[in-house]
C-alpha cells in the first residue's frame, strides 16, 4: 500500500516536474544560440 502510494506521487511530481524541465533546458538552450 505504501509502495503504490509512493508510486502515485513519484508520478504526480513527475507530470508537475517534466514541463518545467523541458521549458529550462529549451530556455537553455535558446540563450546558447
Amino acid at each position: 500500500m505504501v509502495a503504490a502510494y509512493l508510486k502515485q506521487w513519484i508520478g504526480m511530481i513527475s507530470t508537475l516536474f517534466l514541463p518545467i524541465f523541458n521549458l529550462e533546458c529549451i530556455s537553455f538552450q535558446l540563450h546558447n544560440i
